[in-house]
């Protein structure tokens, strides 16, 4: 009888041990997870936030390069438009294209790290990305071509003044010497 009293209190004490354990363990292993999940679902949300504020960022540098393309072209075609519908369709380009205003106004352009990085974690290819790259760059390129030419456009017109308007176009007249020293100008 002893024998079992005593296995009888150590199966008792190992159950005891055992429910205990348990009791304590698995609301301590739900709450653990529990915790995880909420863990997990604020880094998610937090990530969130930061993409599309990265992606807001890329989308206002966009905006801003199609913005100013589209002004660039807008004030070149308006030259070209305003020069044939004035009967000036056979001068030169130079001649119909004046210098333009606020091509080299603002800030550089250009796509950070963070924003390539985004498109590329997010879409199965990189060409987005790639043309991010270039798009910005050629930009860049092309508010300085556009500066250029109207930086020397302006030099020309100052150093040809016109010696005569008719119907608001100036015009001066230059022998064909003259003309091929002028018109010898650096390449960019």
């Amino acid at each position: 009888m002893a024998d079992t009293d005593h296995a009888w209190d150590l199966l008792t004490s190992v159950t005891g041990g055992i429910i205990g354990a348990l009791a304590g363990g698995v609301p301590a292993y739900a709450l653990a997870v529990k915790a995880t999940r909420e863990a997990t679902a604020k880094d998610e949300a937090n990530q969130l936030q930061l993409d599309l504020g990265t992606l807001q960022s890329a989308f206002v540098k966009l905006l801003e390069i199609v913005n100013g393309t589209y002004t660039i072209c807008s004030q070149i075609n308006e030259m070209l438009y305003n020069a044939h519908a004035n009967g000036h369709k056979d001068w030169q380009l130079w001649q119909k294209v004046l210098p333009l205003l606020g091509a080299d106004v603002g800030p550089s352009v250009r796509f950070d790290s963070r924003e390539i990085a985004l498109f590329m974690r997010k879409l199965e290819s990189n060409d987005f990305a790639n043309a991010l790259t270039l798009l910005d760059k050629r930009y860049e390129a092309l508010k300085a071509v556009v500066k250029s030419y109207s930086d020397r456009r302006e030099r020309l017109m100052a150093m040809l003044p016109a010696s005569e308007l008719i119907d608001g176009v100036g015009t001066t007249k230059l022998k064909k010497k003259k003309q091929a020293a002028l018109f010898r100008l650096p390449t960019l």
